[in-house]
């Protein structure tokens, strides 16, 4: 049996192979110019100061191709006469990679070009359309060079196949590049280009780099353009520098990542000290070549040097169940191929048309796989990914215990407070900010915290209580011991003018008020009594609360800004800010004056170029969506009232605005 006969009958054991090429420089074939020592970008500054034109660049990586090429089978199709069409058109621009050559792995589609996926059942097709991933890479001013080498359908973990041949290692041509992005990682590897497209769905990305000497990093999912993050693969790149990888990662990130910050354009060290998890293990729980394992403890020694923390944390899985659902969804598309062949010519694709790994992978799942197998499957590393957030989460946040709000207070988000914390929950940060805190009705229901947590009250009233609780608790509680409720109590303590109190007493009269106030009304107050409850204010009940209160803000930042001023002073890239304001139309109920109708505007314009993430809560208006459409909405059906629960109360919309796209939220857009 040969090499290709064994593939395909043992495709489920195959797919756990280990290449582990030698790294010694043995019989290179790499090029030599004056290029080719320099990333891209260090390419693309050349033209910037206008010392090289892109038709210098492009016909030395031209000349590079013609001479290598033939010898590694990088490229599959070459595209100089389009190259050298875009250098001769050349006029300047601020792309990030403007006049610099690269390659395009074979598995994607550029308009014009073969997208043949290394199969010869596609080996006359010509790509009619592009993704808005492609428009990225033609808007950063990067000049295509060709396609490069895959294997078919990019299933294997090496760069062979029938239709093209294997592409082979520059640095020893006796040893693999590994798969599936092996043509791009061996065109780099050999200087032809000094950057090329990849994709990752089982190491793609990361064991072509690591066999041809080079950066490859798995982009995280949903973050690249056209990821939606439920799919296995992502796109990204493989270069000879971190800070071209981190370029390319700026030009092809999607505005709103799917529960990540976005990151941008990274161009100088992290002043950021960072806490990373480390790990030899597989999820076999099975050990590395010693090379491997010696080179992941050398990367993180050098972490530490830099100033990091570095931890040895595994995420334990079942290897075997792991590998079973992988595999489900790996092969299934080998088998939605084999089933178009099937359709288009009528009978039972062979070796004719696919790869004995494909049809094994395909034969795989019509056997032993079926729709409930793959639903399964996506199930399953929903879960995994759910506990590897939680893992995460726990690695860097504290578990806090919920607190009750020790006052109702109007626009509390009382309905929608598991719907917002479920939302906090998936986004990564490291300071958590609420820009109009009220009583508390989000901070104190979250069971998370991060680092830093900062609070906000322009009306001072709230920053003041808080403040009390948490600097003079046991004077503040010494002042209710005889309070009683009554609207005479209330009618006084109303009519005082808080400016003329100390702050204890404010703190006591505000909360007083808070408590026993119909509807948690913030201005415009009015008693609030019931003919089949208690009173309100209660200190034997109300203790207990404050003491939860007084030991939750521990730690906690309280602030009293403005709005704009509190964004400002604590954006960063890390910080999440939550932001409840007045409703639309409603903008005196935190107080009167206190905010305007035309802040909305301006509060769209500076979420807008905020370095942070942030979530909004808004009743849904047509006016509010007009002026935040350009963030990710979300609706949410609310029943509120404030006449209590004998009331049948009022339906209304609520929009949940972000600057990206959370995923596992599924209210509808």
């Amino acid at each position: 049996m040969n090499r290709r006969k064994f593939m395909g009958a043992t495709a489920s054991s195959v797919a756990l192979m280990s290449l582990s090429p030698q790294t010694a420089l043995a019989g290179s074939k790499k090029a030599r110019d004056d290029f080719v020592k320099l990333d891209a970008l260090a390419q693309a500054e050349l033209i910037r100061k206008k010392e090289v034109s892109p038709m210098e660049l492009v016909e030395a990586a031209i000349a590079r191709i013609e001479k290598i090429n033939p010898e590694i089978n990088a490229i599959i199709h070459k595209s100089f006469d389009m190259a050298l069409e875009n250098a001769k058109n050349f006029t300047g621009g601020d792309g990030v990679f403007s006049g610099v050559p690269y390659v395009f792995k074979g598995l994607s589609q550029y308009k014009g070009l073969p997208a043949t996926k290394s199969s010869r059942f596609m080996a006359e097709n010509i790509a009619k359309t592009q993704t808005a991933y492609e428009d990225a890479l033609d808007n950063s001013g990067a000049i295509l060079m060709g396609i490069s080498n895959t294997p078919e359908f990019g299933l294997l973990p090496t760069t062979e196949s029938t239709l093209y041949g294997a592409a082979k290692n520059p640095w020893n041509l006796t040893r693999s590049t590994a798969g599936s992005s092996g043509g791009t990682g061996a065109a780099v590897a050999a200087g032809l280009v000094p950057i090329g497209t990849a994709s990752d769905g089982g190491g793609s990305i990361r064991m072509p780099a690591t066999h041809c000497g080079l950066l490859g990093l798995k982009p995280s999912r949903g973050r690249g353009i056209g990821n939606d993050g439920k799919f296995l693969a992502n796109r990204g790149c493989i270069s000879r520098s971190v800070r071209d990888t981190a370029a390319y990662m700026a030009i092809t990130e999607t505005p709103r990542p799917v529960g990540m910050p976005k990151i941008g354009m990274v161009s100088t060290p992290l002043k950021k000290r960072l806490k990373v998890a480390m790990t030899t293990k597989g999820h076999f729980n099975n050990d590395p070549h010693p090379h491997v394992a010696d080179a992941t403890r050398a990367t993180a020694k050098l972490m530490e040097s830099l100033g990091h923390e570095v931890v040895e944390k595994r995420f334990d899985v079942n290897g075997d169940e792991f590998m079973h659902h992988f595999l489900t969804l790996w092969s299934l598309g080998a088998y939605h191929m084999t089933v178009l062949a099937r359709k288009k010519f009528g009978k039972e694709p062979d070796e004719s048309l696919f790869e004995p790994w494909t049809l094994g992978l395909a034969r795989m799942h019509k056997e032993e796989r079926d729709y409930m197998s793959v639903e399964a499957a996506y199930g399953y590393f929903r879960v995994v990914r759910h506990q590897y957030m939680s893992l995460y989460m726990k690695s860097i946040y504290k578990e806090v215990t919920p607190v009750k709000p020790v006052a109702p207070y109007q626009g509390g988000k009382i309905r929608l407070a598991k719907r917002i914390i479920h939302m906090i929950d998936q986004i990564d940060h490291a300071t958590y900010a609420e820009v109009f805190v009220g009583m508390g009705g989000i901070f104190f229901r979250r069971d998370k915290a991060p680092k830093a947590e900062i609070i906000n009250d322009y009306s001072r009233d709230v920053a003041n209580l808080f403040r009390i609780l948490n600097n003079h608790y046991a004077a503040f509680i010494d002042m209710f011991r005889y309070q009683l409720t009554g609207r005479n109590e209330f009618a006084r303590l109303l009519a005082q003018n808080p400016d003329s109190l100390t702050d204890l007493q404010r703190a006591a009269r505000f909360l007083y008020l808070q408590r026993t106030t119909f509807g948690g009304k913030v201005s415009g107050q009015t008693y609030g009594a019931s003919v089949d409850r208690p009173a309100r204010f209660n200190i034997s009940k109300l203790e207990p609360m404050l003491q939860d209160v007084h030991e939750r803000l521990t730690n906690v930042v309280i602030e009293c800004l403005d709005w704009k001023i509190f964004i400002e002073k604590y954006d960063r890239s890390g910080t999440l800010f939550y932001l409840d304001p007045p409703y639309f139309n409603c903008e005196d109920d935190y107080g009167t004056g206190m905010f305007s109708q035309d802040q909305f505007e301006l509060m769209a314009k500076i979420l807008k170029g905020i370095k942070g993430k942030f979530i909004l809560s808004i009743n849904d208006v047509p006016e509010i969506r007009q002026l935040f459409a350009g963030f990710e909405l979300r609706e949410a059906d609310l029943h509120y009232s404030l006449a209590g629960k004998h009331s049948t109360g009022t339906r209304a919309k609520e929009l949940i605005i972000t600057n990206m796209q959370v995923q596992g939220y599924n209210d509808r857009r």
